[in-house]
């Protein structure tokens, strides 16, 4: 058995007041370093002691198992490049309407301008996608799938999940991620698939941050509005592309010899 509805919003509502009232005094005590503090106490944590304490299945509550359909992993790389693309689409548009999030900016700015890249993939990419993925595609989405219909444990979920990163101009894709996180591990049964979609969202932000002040691209090669973002998920849509194409190739491959 997983965890009650009620149990888990109740978890869920007493992070957030955590991450409101903790987050920025932890980071004011440690620096960069109380990022992954944060992340420990207040995500990773609650929901490790809580399923010890309830004596609940940590490989049904975390989805701890080997992908069932381990090519929809493939699948989900499609969803996700969606997903980015629609979230690049409505950043353009929202951007001229929401308040600029000069505190977050801010943020970001010191931590990519005090740390280097490495410690930039563990900080963003790495360790998000573990905390996160096992609170919001774990503990909750185990507890949902179980007591409502799919669909509405994905969404449900993943505006959870967006409204925990507590800014209105990312609430829209990070919702987008989780709701192609939630149906990645929904489809595949295993938290492993989502980890490795979002540490790859995450990377290619952090990527894309640290090459943008060092590309040097001549202006007579972009045209008005495209700027390295937008070059940069061209150039992963044809990657993706050619990925696919192998596979497909790989595939007949293997259909042809057992034939």
């Amino acid at each position: 058995m997983t965890f009650k509805v009620r149990d888990v919003i109740i978890t869920y509502v007493l992070i957030v007041i955590g991450f409101l009232f903790l987050s920025q005094p932890i980071y004011n005590v440690f620096g960069i370093p109380g990022i992954p503090v944060t992340h420990f106490l207040i995500i990773f944590l609650p929901v490790i002691i809580l399923t010890g304490v309830f004596k609940k299945d940590y490989r049904r509550v975390f989805f701890l198992n080997k992908p069932k359909n381990a090519s929809f992993i493939f699948k989900g790389i499609g969803l996700w490049f969606c997903a980015l693309v629609i979230s690049l689409i409505y950043a353009a548009i929202a951007v001229r309407f929401l308040p600029e999030e000069k505190e977050l900016v801010k943020t970001f700015d010191y931590l990519f301008s005090n740390t280097v890249l490495l410690e930039q993939l563990l900080l963003i990419g790495l360790m998000p996608a573990i905390t996160e993925e096992l609170l919001f595609r774990g503990f909750i989405f185990s507890s949902f799938i179980e007591n409502m219909s799919p669909a509405k444990a994905i969404i449900i979920s993943s505006a959870m999940f967006a409204a925990l990163h507590l800014s209105l101009l990312k609430f829209v894709p990070t919702f987008l991620l989780g709701v192609v996180f939630s149906y990645t591990v929904y489809k595949t049964r295993s938290i492993y698939t989502s980890m490795f979609l979002h540490f790859l969202n995450n990377t290619f932000s952090v990527l894309i941050q640290s090459l943008a002040p060092t590309v040097n691209i001549p202006e007579s090669f972009i045209l008005p509005g495209i700027n390295l973002q937008v070059i940069m998920v061209f150039v992963a849509a044809i990657l993706l592309i050619k990925c696919n194409e192998v596979m497909k190739k790989i595939k007949t491959v293997k259909k042809l010899k057992y034939n």
